[in-house]
Order: C-alpha cells, then sequence, then structure tokens
C-alpha cells in the first residue's frame, strides 16, 4: 500500500503509517511452545527429537 494522502489517513485511524512486524514474538514463548523440554513431554514430539538426531540436524531451532 502506498503513502496514504493527510485525508485518507484520518479513514484508517493514526496508526495506520506504523510498521507492523508479524514475527515478533517473544524468546520464553517460543521456548516454551517449541522448545526441548515441551517437545519431550509428548510422544510426538520426541519422535520429532529423534527424527532430528537421527538425521545429524540441530535438535532444535528454539535454542539458537
Amino acid at each position: 500500500m502506498g503513502v496514504l494522502a493527510p485525508a485518507d489517513r484520518s479513514l484508517f485511524g493514526d496508526d495506520a503509517m506504523t510498521t507492523h512486524y508479524t514475527k515478533r514474538k517473544s524468546t520464553i514463548k517460543r521456548k516454551r511452545l517449541m522448545g526441548f523440554r515441551s517437545r519431550m513431554k509428548t510422544k510426538s514430539g520426541r519422535k520429532i527429537i529423534n527424527n532430528k538426531r537421527r538425521r545429524g540436524q540441530m535438535l532444535n531451532a528454539a535454542e539458537r
């Protein structure tokens, strides 16, 4: 979307020109959802960890 004229900004409110980041998630939330310990709690999570070990891949992307 291009730059809005001053008259058009009032249609969307004052925050129409602010930047929105879709992937800005906190590190704590990320580790709680996708961390090693949360993977080890479930059977399917353990399966993911073992498959990654078998391939020689880094175990968890959330640990970076």
